[in-house]
């Protein structure tokens, strides 16, 4: 997949990417409560690509952030989720030599930011 823009070109694993942005984007519809906004934003600045996640869920609490991204880490149920999501979402991100950051949503939800190297 190449994403084209007037400044950059970035290569990725197109497989991986739709994996990472459908983890986050399925983390969000479940954290957000019904007629809410999720917004997908990408740009980029002059060394990276920027994905941001925004949800206007029920947030991620500080001591939990700590574990969202270890492997069969799960706030849901065993019915609704095994834990490997954020686990996938940060390999890639690291596949790519990229970082992820959560930050809480003002003034609620949570916003995911990947940022992948251009090259």
């Amino acid at each position: 997949m190449i994403f084209n823009n007037a400044i950059s070109i970035i290569r990725v694993d197109a497989v991986q990417i739709t994996q990472l942005l459908f983890n986050l984007l399925i983390n969000a519809v479940h954290a957000s409560p019904k007629k809410s906004t999720i917004k997908t934003i990408i740009e980029n600045d002059d060394k990276n690509l920027l994905i941001r996640i925004e949800d206007q869920g029920h947030g991620i609490p500080d001591e939990t952030k700590q574990k969202i991204f270890d492997p069969f880490f799960t706030t849901k149920t065993l019915k609704n989720g095994a834990g490997l999501g954020l686990s996938v979402v940060y390999g890639i991100v690291k596949n790519h030599n990229g970082k992820i950051t959560v930050t809480n949503n003002n003034p609620r939800g949570t916003i995911f930011t990947i940022s992948l190297p251009i090259s």
